[in-house]
């Protein structure tokens, strides 16, 4: 029969282990976290994108009405976006309380 490896110990390298993964997930959540402040300053631009545009538009002519019909597609996009970033944050929230 052969003896054990004096140095080996199973439960203190999963605790190691363990602890590693909750760093990564942590500077993960951190990242993620920041590319949702990005995403969430892009939508505010493109909102306000949108509201220049409808400014504009109101203007009489041939141009104010294509930038009526332009102004509508960056709204559409701006409530995308949002709706997109709303569904990150709650992702980020599911994981957060994974990992806490």
């Amino acid at each position: 029969m052969s003896q054990a490896n004096p140095h080996f110990n199973p439960v203190a390298e999963i605790a190691e282990a363990t602890a590693n993964l909750s760093v990564l997930a942590a500077r993960m959540g951190e990242r993620l976290g920041e590319t949702a402040q990005q995403i969430e300053d892009v939508a505010r631009s493109t909102c306000l994108l949108a509201l220049d545009m409808a400014v504009e538009a109101d203007r009489p002519g041939h141009l104010g009405k294509g930038l009526s019909e332009a102004s509508k597609d960056v709204r559409q996009l701006a409530a995308r976006t949002h709706r997109t970033l709303a569904d990150l944050e709650a992702m980020l929230k599911a994981v957060e309380g994974r990992t806490a």
